[in-house]
C-alpha cells in the first residue's frame, strides 16, 4: 500500500477484497518461483487489482460481442496481397518485396545484412529505457506505435550524422486516431491497432513530442487535443509515409525487419505477464488470447536458462519487470508454437462490412507474438526536433556527470544505493523465497526510501 499509493481505510471492505487478492498473488509467485521455471513473478503495482482492472491495462474491452461470420483480419494501410512484388531500389509502398530483398528504412527494396545471432536495439538507442506507463487506459496500442515512430527517428537521424532530441507522445494517436471498423476495440482508451496509429501519423496529422502533448491516460477526442489541432499545421512533429504489415506468423519476417529496418510494434497473448518479474518467459500456462501490444526490441539468448528468447519493451513503466521490458521465448530457426485464438475480438481483428469478429485466428510463437507485426517505412523528421551531432556531444560534455536524483559515485549514498540495486538479485538466488519476494523489483528498497 505504501510503496505503490493505495489509500484504503484499514478494515474497510475494498481493503479486505485487495488483501486476499494481493495474498492470492503472492502464494501463486511462491509457488511458481519454487519450481524450474525459466521466469520469475514477483510484487508489482498489479499484484492487488481485480482481473478486469489489469485487463484494462491491455485494452481488453468486457462488452459482448456479435457472433462472427468471417476471418477478416486488418485490411487498412500497408501493402497490398497482390502477385506484383518490387525490384531493387524499387519502392515498397505498394508491393512486397522480390525474393530475397527487404523493406528498408527508405522504403526501397535492397539487399539484406548478414542476421546475426543476437540483435538488440534497446542498447543502441538512447530513449529505449524512457518508458511510460499507459496507466487505466488501453492504449499500449498507441504507446507501441509512438515508441517505434521514435526509434526509427533515432536511427534516421544518426544514419544523417544528427540526433533526435525528443520524446515522442502517443497522446494525438490516442486521441486522433480514428477506428471505424473498431480493430482492436472501440478506440481511445477502449483499444485499436498500433498499424491505425501509424496511418494517424500520416499526412497532416503529427506524432508530437511529450513536452507539447503530455500523455494524461484519458482519451480526449481529437478537437479536444490542442496541441495536435494547431501543431499538425505547423509541421512540428513526425509524418510517415507509409507502413509495413509483417508477414503473419512469420519469425523470419520478423528477425530480418528488426535488423535491417529496426523496432517492430507487435501483438501479445499478455494474461500470464501481470506478475512477470525477470527471465524468459515461456508461456507454459498456453495463454493465446492476443490482447496486448508491445514493441520488439531485439532478440538474443540466455546461457543460463539454454534459451532464446525476444526482447519487447513493455507499456506498464520502468517499475515492472526487467526495467520495463520482458523476455519471451524465441523458438526461431526452430519451428515455433502455433495455436488457435478463439477470440480475436480481444485483439487486433476488426469487424467485417456486416459487423462481425472473425470467429478465430491462428497465431504462432510465444503467446501468439508472432500473429500482427508492423514497421513504418518511411517518414519525415521536422528539423526543429533534430541537433548535429557534435552540438549534442557538446551539450552532453556540459551537463552534470551526475544525473539528477543520482548519488555522486563512491560516496556513501552512491554506495547503498549499488547495494540496494544489485544484491537482492544475488540474495534471492542464494536464499530462496523470501529474498524473491524482497528483491521483487527493488520492493525492498522502495519501501526503505518509504520509510517502510
Amino acid at each position: 500500500m505504501q510503496v505503490f499509493g493505495r489509500d484504503l481505510e484499514h478494515g474497510s471492505a475494498e481493503h479486505r477484497m485487495r488483501e486476499a487478492i494481493f495474498q492470492k498473488r503472492v502464494r501463486e509467485m511462491y509457488l511458481h518461483n519454487s519450481g524450474t521455471n525459466s521466469w520469475k513473478k514477483g510484487i508489482n503495482e498489479f499484484s492487488d487489482f481485480t482481473d478486469e482492472e489489469i485487463s484494462l491495462r491491455m485494452g481488453y474491452k468486457p462488452s459482448p460481442r456479435a457472433p462472427a461470420k468471417a476471418s477478416s483480419m486488418l485490411e487498412l494501410g500497408g501493402v497490398s496481397d497482390s502477385d506484383a512484388c518490387s525490384a531493387h531500389g524499387n519502392s515498397c509502398l505498394e508491393a512486397e518485396c522480390c525474393g530475397g530483398l527487404v523493406c528498408g528504412m527508405d522504403a526501397t527494396c535492397g539487399q539484406s545484412v548478414n542476421i546475426p545471432e543476437e540483435h538488440d536495439w534497446s542498447t543502441k538507442l538512447r530513449t529505449s529505457g524512457e518508458i511510460l506507463s499507459q496507466g487505466a487506459c488501453g492504449s499500449c496500442w498507441a504507446l507501441a506505435a509512438a515508441a517505434v515512430l521514435q526509434f526509427h527517428a533515432e536511427i534516421k537521424a544518426k544514419k544523417e550524422g544528427k540526433v533526435f532530441k525528443s520524446v515522442i507522445s502517443p497522446q494525438s494517436l490516442l486521441d486522433c486516431t480514428a477506428n471505424p471498423n473498431e480493430c482492436g476495440g472501440q478506440g481511445g482508451c477502449q483499444g485499436a491497432t498500433a498499424e491505425l496509429a501509424f496511418d494517424t501519423a500520416k499526412g497532416v496529422r503529427n506524432a508530437l513530442p511529450l513536452d507539447v502533448d503530455p500523455y494524461v491516460a484519458v482519451s480526449q477526442g481529437c478537437a479536444a487535443n490542442a496541441a495536435s489541432s494547431f501543431l499538425q499545421k505547423q509541421n512540428a512533429g513526425l509524418k510517415i509515409e507509409g507502413w509495413r504489415r509483417l508477414k503473419t506468423n512469420d519469425a523470419a519476417d520478423l528477425v530480418s525487419t528488426v535488423v535491417n529496418v529496426g523496432p517492430v510494434a507487435i501483438s501479445i497473448a499478455a494474461n500470464g505477464l501481470h506478475s512477470y518479474y525477470k527471465g524468459v518467459f515461456d508461456n507454459k500456462d498456453g495463454d493465446v488470447i492476443v490482447n496486448h501490444a508491445v514493441t520488439l526490441m531485439g532478440y538474443g539468448y540466455d546461457k543460463q536458462e539454454g534459451k532464446r528468447y525476444w526482447n519487447i519493451r513493455n507499456s506498464w513503466g520502468k517499475d515492472w519487470g526487467e526495467k520495463g521490458f520482458f523476455r519471451a521465448q524465441k523458438y526461431y530457426p526452430d519451428p515455433e508454437p502455433t495455436a488457435i485464438d478463439t477470440e480475436p475480438d480481444k485483439g487486433v481483428a476488426c469487424k467485417d462490412k456486416e459487423g462481425h469478429y472473425p470467429g478465430e485466428q491462428e497465431v504462432s510463437g510465444t503467446a501468439g507474438l508472432l500473429m500482427d507485426s508492423a514497421v513504418v517505412t518511411k517518414m519525415t523528421i521536422d528539423p526543429k526536433l533534430l541537433l548535429d551531432s557534435d552540438a549534442a556531444n557538446s551539450a552532453s560534455d556540459d551537463q552534470s556527470a551526475t544525473p539528477t536524483g543520482q548519488a555522486a559515485e563512491g560516496s556513501v549514498a552512491w554506495c547503498q544505493q549499488k547495494c540496494q540495486e544489485f544484491a537482492f538479485d544475488a540474495v534471492s538466488e542464494k536464499n530462496g523465497r523470501e529474498s524473491d519476494f524482497a528483491g521483487s523489483n527493488g520492493l525492498l528498497k522502495r519501501m526503505r526510501n518509504h520509510g517502510g
